[in-house]
């Protein structure tokens, strides 16, 4: 039997290193974060013993829980693709953490035609 997958220090490897399934679980535990953060959020708006959060409290909250699921395994990615689908992502978290949707999508348009200059 082939082994699909193997665990390192908790960096999924997969038989040819194209670091694919470990672009995939970060994506996933980031989503799983990007949940709590908003769930964190949303109850602590709604109770009544607690202040509502301030978009800059909702952005530390971000950075503690999502962020880091983004960032731990970046320098083992190589893969352009999984590059474009981790800053995609993580921009679309941001975005939806921070209320502003269409001014992230122009920023990374008017990076990448700088880039492709």
């Amino acid at each position: 039997m082939k082994m699909l997958r193997h665990y390192l220090l908790g960096l999924i490897l997969d038989p040819k290193l194209t670091m694919h399934l470990a672009t995939a679980e970060a994506l996933r535990r980031a989503s799983q974060g990007q949940t709590l953060a908003l769930a964190v959020s949303y109850s602590l708006r709604y109770d009544k013993n607690s202040s509502q959060f301030t978009p800059t409290q909702n952005l530390g909250l971000w950075k503690a829980i999502v962020l880091p699921n983004f960032l731990q395994n970046l320098r083992y990615i190589h893969s352009k693709t999984d590059i474009k689908k981790m800053r995609t992502s993580l921009n679309l978290s941001l975005a939806q953490v921070l209320h502003v949707f269409a001014i992230t999508q122009n920023f990374w348009q008017t990076q990448e035609s700088l880039l492709s200059k």
